[in-house]
């Protein structure tokens, strides 16, 4: 059975407290906000992060979220009685992705129609990282390594300024697991590794890129 596969618990509970991973909000808010997603994250047993998971960021990029008032603590939209602060917006996307972010930085978005403009006094910090370097059933794990790899050296060259936070992801669509397609991301992984080891880049969540952002970039906005 699946719960079998994944030690007598709920997916969530597992990938949270069997594997470490952290559990982001996310949601197109046709109905419930980031709020209820929250809530029923909570439901199944696991804190949620103070993440929200993926947005549709400026005024022009087509129904986008209304991220501004997560300035201040949400409210479910269906269940009233919850209310979340979320810290960080990651995952900046638009419509039908034809305009994702591709940042790599961190800052504190003014507004939406001034979403590149850093402002020191907002509550929420946007991490970069794009979201272009998706894994497909039909893309090739040489292609991701060498997205990632590309950025580390640049770094190392000078084609990137030294001495600033850069943050970039890989993203995976659960619709498109399967066996090859989890041996492509071990591949990518593996690909990876001696980077990793040799300390050029490093694996984290969102909210490890935050307080790294905060803490050794002392909230430096940099794009």
């Amino acid at each position: 059975s699946v719960m079998a596969d994944t030690n007598n618990k709920n997916l969530l509970r597992y990938i949270k407290e069997d594997k470490g991973f952290e559990v982001d909000a996310h949601a197109h808010e046709a109905t419930e906000n980031y709020a209820d997603v929250a809530y029923r994250i909570s439901q199944l047993g696991v804190t949620p992060s103070d993440n929200i998971g993926g947005f549709t960021y400026n005024s022009t990029s087509g129904n986008a979220t209304d991220w501004e008032i997560i300035q201040n603590p949400l409210t479910g939209r269906v269940n009233t009685s919850y209310t979340k602060r979320f810290t960080t917006l990651v995952l900046a996307g638009s419509a039908n992705h034809l305009a994702d972010d591709k940042t790599f930085g961190a800052w504190k978005p003014k507004s939406k129609s001034e979403f590149y403009t850093h402002d020191a006094t907002k509550n929420l910090t946007f991490i970069g990282g794009g979201c272009d370097n998706v894994v497909t059933t039909t893309s090739n794990a040489t292609d991701h390594i060498a997205t990632i790899t590309r950025i580390s050296d640049g770094i190392k060259n000078g084609t990137y300024p030294k001495g600033n936070f850069y943050a970039t992801n890989i993203m995976l669509n659960t619709r498109d697991y399967s066996a090859d397609y989890i041996t492509k991301v071990g591949q990518i992984i593996e690909g990876l590794k001696s980077r990793v080891d040799a300390k050029e880049i490093q694996w984290t969540f969102h909210s490890e890129k935050k307080t790294a952002w905060e803490t050794i970039y002392e909230s430096k906005s940099f794009q």
